[in-house]
């Protein structure tokens, strides 16, 4: 087949001036144009772009590393010199990521981040009960998303989770706006929120420097980055990148799946009666998490459904091929990731949300693909499963009525409008084991009973009375001990550590 040159195409799709396309609305704009296009070119200034779902060429070209300058360097104030990093920086900063940041940092922290969700829920419940049930959750798990994350990675409980998450949102949005006009009060903003997360960081980082000697298996991340890093090396721009991306892509995906459930009954009433089988009233440990295989698919097709990053774009190093088009070097490739996972020639009726459906893995990379894709997707899958599991636990989700949430690319894909749920608290649930066995003892002493002798008729009858009240009662026995096994099992393990506790 012939090949044309893209630098001499006779059809162009679109020729565009990178101000006529916000990058807010790349997302959308790829989403209209890739429903009647596989593969399109247009012109970002004066370089040439082109955006393909074909997924033969993009994993083709996944190895490519390098990002374009043009389209990150607003970037820069907030993270410096990480951005531009070469292949070979952006291989060793992976090497290291991918080794340290894993779901076992999920484990390690698991008490802690239990007891964060537990407050957040007890909190839920208070708002909702203020609000007619109506509770704005989208801000707030930005917050807890925040907190969860400086734990892992700096070793601290940090009091002011909230106001770094809102200069973070602050910053990014700022950014954005300020590529497309000029205002002094904007920027007079933009840059005292920046202030603040540049002190905040460094008062992290300075924080581990001053902790010396400490043993391997007590070191925390950033313990693990300032060992092989050297004073040249710029750990305040990589732990604010790392705080950047650890919450802002839990607490998003976090929000959508809610939303997901919160539209979809049937599917919600799945997660609560698996979850009720697998983790007992308040017993719940890390392993259980491996448990929930319904909930992972709900998980899963929300990162298709709502894809967190739903673009990415790479720089291409050599003369390249995408499409039956010869595309030189310095072009600009678009993967839109989120236009894939909602294309239908790799899933069926895409806009359906269905946990159930036959899974294409072959189209489906949420974190990204290649050189550049997530190192901590494993951390963040266990998050949102931990999140999800015990706000499903606790609290029944209803769609807020009057509410449509407003996608927008932020970074990562959240609600422009917020996103407002109608919670309730969830009754206690019995044990559905034994529920099941008392109503299998229970039919077998009333069956036998009306056909056996009157001698034995009174001990089954009795037997019968004794399986009902622990029908009856098997949810306070339950209760009762599980609060003797946290008095007396948990309570006392915990006597001898602080309350919160990380790895130290």
């Amino acid at each position: 087949m012939d090949t044309r040159r893209y630098d001499h195409a006779p059809k162009t799709i679109f020729d565009l001036p990178l101000a006529d396309i916000p990058l807010a609305d790349m997302a959308h704009f790829q989403l209209e144009m890739h429903k009647k296009h596989s593969t399109f070119r247009f012109m970002l200034g004066d370089r040439i772009a082109i955006s393909t779902t074909d997924i033969v060429a993009l994993k083709k070209h996944a190895q490519t590393a390098e990002k374009p300058a043009e389209m990150y360097h607003f970037l820069q104030p907030l993270l410096g010199k990480v951005i531009f990093h070469d292949i070979e920086q952006t291989k060793k900063r992976r090497n290291f990521e991918l080794k340290h940041i894993s779901a076992n940092l999920v484990e390690t922290n698991f008490d802690f981040f239990s007891q964060l969700l537990d407050q957040e829920i007890a909190e839920w419940l208070r708002l909702g009960k203020q609000n007619n049930g109506i509770v704005s959750i989208q801000d707030r798990l930005k917050t807890l998303s925040m907190r969860m994350t400086i734990a892992w990675a700096c070793g601290k409980d940090f009091p002011e989770s909230e106001k770094l998450a809102f200069a973070f949102h602050a910053v990014l949005a700022g950014f954005i706006s300020l590529q497309h006009q000029s205002n002094s009060e904007l920027e007079r903003e933009v840059n005292s929120h920046l202030d603040y997360i540049k002190k905040t960081v460094g008062n992290f980082v300075n924080e581990r420097r001053s902790i010396a000697g400490l043993k391997s298996e007590n070191r925390i991340y950033l313990d693990e980055l300032i060992s092989i890093s050297s004073k040249d090396d710029a750990l305040d721009e990589l732990i604010t990148l790392i705080l950047l991306a650890g919450y802002h892509t839990t607490a998003a995906s976090s929000s959508w799946v809610l939303y997901a459930l919160s539209q979809h009954p049937d599917i919600a009433k799945k997660v609560h009666d698996e979850i009720d089988m697998v983790i007992h009233h308040n017993l719940f440990d890390y392993s259980m998490l491996a448990k929930l295989p319904y909930l992972s698919k709900v998980i899963r097709e929300t990162l298709r459904r709502y894809t967190p990053g739903p673009y990415t774009v790479r720089e291409t190093d050599q003369e390249s091929e995408i499409d039956d088009y010869v595309i030189p070097p310095k072009t600009m490739v678009f993967y839109p990731i989120w236009a894939v996972h909602m294309d239908p020639l790799y899933w069926h009726q895409p806009e359906k949300f269905d946990p159930d459906r036959r899974f294409n893995l072959r189209a489906y990379f949420p974190f990204g693909l290649g050189a550049r894709n997530c190192t901590g997707q494993t951390m963040a899958n266990a998050e949102i499963l931990l999140i999800i599991s015990k706000i499903m636990q606790k609290i029944v989700i209803k769609a807020a009525p009057n509410f449509n949430p407003e996608p927008a690319d932020n970074f990562v894909l959240i609600s422009k409008n917020g996103m407002e749920l109608n919670i309730s608290p969830r009754k206690e649930n019995i044990n559905k084991n034994i529920i099941a066995g008392c109503a299998g003892l229970g039919t077998f002493a009333l069956t036998s009973a009306l056909n056996i002798s009157n001698d034995k008729r009174l001990s089954l009858i009795i037997a019968f009375i004794v399986t009902v009240m622990a029908l009856y009662y098997s949810d306070q026995l339950i209760s009762k001990r599980d609060r003797f096994f946290k008095k007396n099992i948990f309570d006392k393990k915990s006597e001898a550590t602080p309350q919160v506790s990380f790895r130290m």
